[in-house]
C-alpha cells in the first residue's frame, strides 16, 4: 500500500485479519483486503479533514465578535432577509 509515496506494509493476524477477511468478501463492496483498508484510509482523511474545516468555521466565528442585537432582532431581521430573497 502507498500513502502519500510513502510505502507501507500491514500485516493482519487472528482476529482483525479474519474480521477484514469475512467483511470484505460478504459484503460485495471490496474484492479485496487492500481495497477495504484503503477505503478506510480514504474515509479517515476525508472525516479528518471536516474536523478541521469545522474547526475552522468556530474558530471564525469566535473571532468575528459579538452582535449587539438581541435573538428576537436576529431571528426578525433573519426572516425578513429570507423574505426579500
Amino acid at each position: 500500500m502507498t500513502l502519500d509515496g510513502i510505502k507501507c506494509k500491514i500485516s493482519r493476524k487472528g482476529f482483525f485479519h479474519d474480521f477484514n477477511e469475512c467483511f470484505t468478501l460478504s459484503s460485495g463492496r471490496y474484492h479485496n483486503a487492500s481495497e477495504y483498508v484503503r477505503d478506510l484510509i480514504r474515509k479517515d482523511q476525508d472525516e479528518n479533514a471536516n474536523a478541521l474545516a469545522f474547526t475552522a468555521a468556530i474558530e471564525l466565528g469566535r473571532n468575528s465578535g459579538n452582535d449587539p442585537r438581541n435573538i428576537d432582532e436576529i431571528v426578525k431581521d433573519a426572516k425578513q432577509k429570507a423574505k426579500s430573497q
